[in-house]
């Protein structure tokens, strides 16, 4: 899979722009061919903002996720968001951060949010990654609506935030994500590493 975003912001004209942009999960077949991948091609998830939450109002089985698409993509919902930072593929996730660039003066800048999909078909995970009461277990209470599903999103309350750092911690089945944000603050999310979370995820150095 190659997973990008689209939307760039490096010129001061770029705070401006309000064009729709997207994130791409695309399946290489690694094919000799110089055919190109249409949007068509493609499945198309669909997102929707839930107060700073985020949900998945889309899903496809897998079956047909390999044999019809050749991958998946997401269009942002916010007009002038963004996807300008590297994703992260953990535990069968990827995870990346969006900007919305602020053109005002004063601001801190703008607003991020975290996104987080299952890597293959770009479905909400069966699961809700955040613990969105912090209380470190993971339950209905997390997840968003009626009937309750999990969340794909969530909004940092640090401005525009880089990608995440991640630290397992010592609590089974948690894992908090680190982010610096515009504010000059720290965003920290308590999340659950899934059920594909492997290998060596910490060690303790004996002098």
């Amino acid at each position: 899979m190659v997973y990008f975003g689209t939307g760039k912001y490096i010129e001061n004209s770029d705070q401006n722009t309000a064009g729709a942009q997207t994130f791409y999960g695309i399946r290489d077949k690694l094919e000799v061919s110089t055919a190109l991948v249409a949007r068509s091609a493609l499945f198309s998830q669909t997102v929707q903002d839930v107060g700073d939450t985020r949900i998945t109002t889309t899903e496809i089985t897998y079956d047909n996720c390999t044999t019809q698409y050749n991958g998946w993509y997401v269009n942002l919902p916010t007009p002038g968001e963004r996807q300008v930072t590297d994703s992260l593929l953990r535990n069968q996730r990827i995870i990346f951060t969006t900007m919305i660039p602020s053109t005002v003066p004063c601001s801190f800048g703008g607003d991020s949010w975290i996104m987080e999909f299952d890597a293959i078909c770009g479905n909400r995970l069966k699961e809700s990654p955040f613990d969105l009461n912090d209380d470190k277990e993971f339950t209905d209470a997390d997840k968003v609506g009626s009937p309750p599903i999990a969340a794909s999103g969530i909004k940092s309350t640090e401005g525009i935030a880089p990608s995440p750092s991640v630290l397992f911690a010592k609590e089974k089945g948690v894992e908090f994500k680190y982010v610096s944000g515009s504010t000059g603050g720290i965003y920290r999310t308590i999340e659950n590493p899934g059920e594909n979370a492997q290998g060596r995820i910490a060690w303790q150095q004996f002098k």
